[in-house]
């Protein structure tokens, strides 16, 4: 596929938040990591390991030998100052223990100023759909360097990284009509009848948000199904590919033995079957492209 372009898409996940952006996401502190998938650049916060000791755990260490030899030594025994010395040297070593590197944060430039060029998604649902998204784009880029000769894989780029932002926009907006209808679920009534105006007014509002809650859940579902059709029918084309070139390749070794008999009984697959297989291909890449602009 000859050099690798530049990304098209930012993506920064860590325990807590995605950020999806067209602008570059860039670590501000701590330790990240970067990788690529398709149109995608991936930045995520590294895990540090727990098992390194802070200067707050060596320092009660130190106090625990110092209480330790004071028993001792209440109790008449020889070693206490064997104690008071450990529990003196862990307390001073404390003071140089320094902190444990934090794993990274992200800088998203412009994120109050140009708020449509990024997508922010918080609740725990949201973000695994994400991620679940993000595996699929990373499988319809594989296919990539197989299908190159078959569709413009530039368009393909531009087409993935725009379905993909669009539905992180959708799952942004899904969970603000959630954490919104959860909001106006909790409110209370004081007691007042289901008649009431105000009731009567919560009520509609709720039914609302649950209808765009659905509309939105729905296209969600849609879109993630086309990503879906396009990684099968590109890895579906690759492995028979493989499969074929399998084939070539054990027809010819045959010739080559001038074993006529046994190559006479291997069926050729009809040209039809390649063409059906590649036509499969270019309309789920059509049907990528041709899904509508936005959000909504």
């Amino acid at each position: 596929m000859g050099s690798v372009r530049p990304p098209l898409l930012f993506l920064a996940e860590d325990d807590t938040v995605v950020v999806v952006s067209s602008r570059p996401l860039k670590p501000s502190a701590g330790r990240t990591e970067v990788q690529r998938k398709g149109p995608l650049a991936i930045t995520s916060s590294i895990q540090l390991s727990s098992h390194r000791w802070t200067a707050r755990e060596v320092r009660g260490f130190g106090v625990l030998g110092l209480l330790v030899a004071s028993m001792v030594n209440c109790l008449g025994g020889e070693w206490w100052p064997m104690f008071a010395a450990l529990g003196a040297v862990l307390i001073v070593v404390s003071v140089f223990v320094r902190p444990g590197r934090q794993p990274g944060t992200v800088f998203a430039p412009n994120f109050e100023v140009q708020p449509e060029e990024h997508r922010l998604l918080v609740a725990s649902q949201e973000r695994k759909t994400m991620s679940e998204v993000v595996e699929v784009v990373g499988r319809i880029s594989a296919t990539w360097s197989e299908l190159d000769v078959m569709i413009d894989v530039v368009s393909a780029e531009h087409a993935v990284a725009r379905a993909t932002f669009d539905l992180a926009g959708l799952l942004e907006r899904r969970e603000r009509l959630r954490r919104t209808r959860d909001d106006l679920q909790t409110l209370p009534n004081g007691g007042l009848p289901a008649s009431n105006p105000a009731v009567r007014s919560l009520t509609a509002q709720i039914d609302r948000i649950n209808r765009a809650y659905s509309q939105v859940d729905a296209e969600i579902s849609r879109r993630i199904a086309a990503l879906e059709k396009t990684a099968e029918v590109g890895e579906m084309f690759v492995n028979e590919e493989a499969l074929r070139r399998a084939t070539q390749h054990a027809e010819q070794m045959l010739a080559e033995l001038d074993q006529e008999t046994l190559t006479s009984r291997l069926e050729p697959e009809p040209s039809t079957a390649l063409a059906d297989e590649m036509d499969a291909v270019l309309r789920a890449y059509r049907e990528l492209i041709d899904i509508p602009n936005g959000v909504g």
